[in-house]
């Protein structure tokens, strides 16, 4: 028989977030209802168990509402007979004095009891029994004390020499994991780590970017429940994960946050020399993109660059707002962020060229450089004198690059 659970992680339920106010309070609502989403998710599939890899919520900011939504959920899943297993974070420790340590979870005389809360360092295993209470799989795990744990929790885990399938539960900074960078390397570990211990899942979170780390690893970061800002693009959502020992498994990717971020890059806009025509043609783009996400929000993140005759439309920020607001209006997105920094008015550089001017001087200068290593290396910066490269030639050239566009942006007084 298999053990079939959802692996979610990093809920951050209440989060801080930035933006306008209608935005700030969308995502906020739409994070609850991602965890609801999840909680019918494991109710009408009737998992075995949820598994949240840490971060259910910020600390010192869970408000009673928010603390009424986290706990309601994790007692309708114990209700249905579905267990609960919860491995403390970074942003949810679980050490005396912090929020999560008041709550009951895996105390508590009532249905708080039933939930397996992992708080400290020193690693439980939990077996995890079905409706008739035969014994489906085993889930060894560990929680953050406190909220800078910067010790290997997985090192004092234990390989489990079972005939269930087994799960590591833990809150980790993987090392070489894709946009693990991002994030503080709270209770790292390493690709030798996981092979150690040989377990059949790891249920991880920590860092927000889905993915397995190593293909020869059955290790997954889930990504976190709701996107947050605008590098945490794409659906977010949960695993869902049906395993047996020693087994190959392939976790099922379910989308459950209603809102997501996008990002979209336009710079064919040489054709647009008045206001209305910019807004058209970025108009197409806003719409395109929504209906993509065809059943989602959108906040979408419109990065423009490119020769534009029309640029100087977007001189001020009380114009740039404007814009987005416009976009927003009429293309359906919840919000449109413009990032105009590689815009600019198309220029005649051959008339720059003939023209006597401060301009032409430093063009023929730049272009010459380029075609010349000995007037580069007379051009070269003192400070860059003692600098040791392989190829110290390749280096300068390198430090030119954009130099021209910089040099007319500033120069033309380019207002984008």
């Amino acid at each position: 028989m298999s053990f079939r659970f959802l692996h979610l992680a990093d809920l951050h339920l209440e989060t801080c977030y930035g933006g306008r106010d209608s935005t700030r309070q969308r995502l906020r609502e739409a994070t609850a209802e991602a965890f609801r989403a999840a909680v019918a998710l494991a109710v009408e599939r009737r998992l075995d168990a949820v598994l949240v890899a840490g971060d259910s919520f910020d600390d010192p900011l869970l408000s009673r509402r928010g603390e009424r939504l986290f706990l309601g959920g994790l007692r309708d899943l114990v209700e249905e007979g579905i267990e609960v297993v919860i491995a403390c974070g970074n942003h949810d420790p679980g050490g005396r004095g912090k929020r999560m340590a008041h709550l009951g979870l895996g105390e508590a005389d009532d249905w708080r009891g039933r939930v397996h809360l992992l708080r400290t360092a020193r690693p439980k295993v939990i077996t995890i029994r079905g409706q008739d209470g035969e014994p489906l799989g085993a889930v060894a795990g560990a929680g953050h004390a406190n909220d800078r744990e910067e010790k290997n929790l997985l090192s004092a885990f234990h390989p489990l020499d079972k005939d269930l399938p087994v799960v590591g539960l833990l809150h980790t900074q993987v090392h070489a994991a894709r946009g693990a960078t991002s994030h503080a390397a709270y209770a790292p570990c390493t690709r030798e780590d996981l092979l150690r211990l040989d377990y059949d899942y790891y249920a991880l979170g920590h860092v927000h970017l889905r993915q397995q780390p190593f293909e020869d690893v059955p290790a997954w970061y889930c990504g976190n429940l709701q996107g947050r800002n605008p590098r945490e693009l794409g659906d977010k959502g949960g695993l869902v994960v049906e395993l047996e020992a020693r087994a190959a498994v392939t976790p099922e990717f379910v989308p459950l946050a209603p809102v997501v971020w996008e990002r979209c890059e336009v710079a064919d806009l040489a054709s647009c020399h008045t206001r209305q025509e910019l807004a058209e043609h970025l108009l197409a783009a806003v719409r395109r993109s929504v209906a993509e996400r065809s059943g989602r929000e959108v906040i979408l993140r419109l990065e423009i660059s490119g020769p534009c005759p029309a640029a100087p439309s977007l001189r001020t920020e009380e114009e740039r707002e404007a814009f987005e607001e416009e976009l927003a209006d009429e293309g359906g997105a919840l919000e449109v962020e413009l990032r105009a920094t590689g815009l600019y008015r198309p220029r005649d550089l051959e008339a720059l060229r003939s023209t006597p001017s401060v301009i032409r001087e430093a063009l023929e200068l730049i272009e010459g450089a380029h075609a010349d290593p000995a007037l580069l290396s007379q051009l070269r910066p003192k400070e860059l004198a003692s600098a040791e490269h392989e190829d110290e030639t390749a280096y300068l050239a390198g430090l030119l690059e954009g130099l021209t566009e910089e040099l007319l942006s500033r120069s033309l007084e380019d207002p984008a």
